[in-house]
């Protein structure tokens, strides 16, 4: 009878266990704070090395661009392209960061590498 309740124990334990892993990586997975912060992003970096450090070790400095702290990003979706190959009428999208102020005024507009291609086929009546 002992036995039975150990099994019982044990499978309650690993139970609890995986609910809690699970919440845990769907809390992680639902909230990603700061993911798309500007201040978590580096975007250009300034590298300087000290002349006197000839066979010494090399000291780097590096510097981040300054921002607003009222300053935050939005992703957009611009489309930039349309052309026709064959029946297909293809839409050319690209991501854009937009970069604006407290008020909402755009302060910059910064193109990422992100492109997205939507093809439609052109329908013609006989």
């Amino acid at each position: 009878m002992s036995s039975r309740e150990d099994r019982a124990g044990i499978v309650s334990a690993v139970l609890f266990l995986t609910i809690t892993v699970n919440l845990i990586l769907i809390a992680m997975i639902l909230a990603p704070r700061g993911h798309y912060d500007p201040a978590n992003v580096m975007r250009s970096i300034t590298v300087t090395y000290d002349s006197n450090t000839i066979n010494q070790e090399k000291r780097v400095r590096l510097t981040l661009p300054e921002r607003e702290e009222s300053e935050r990003m939005e992703l957009t979706w611009r489309l930039i392209e349309t052309s026709v190959k064959g029946d297909y009428q293809i839409e050319t999208y690209r991501e854009y960061e937009i970069y604006k102020n407290s008020e909402g005024d755009v302060i910059r507009t910064v193109p990422t590498e992100h492109f997205e291609y939507l093809r439609y086929w052109r329908y013609h009546r006989p």
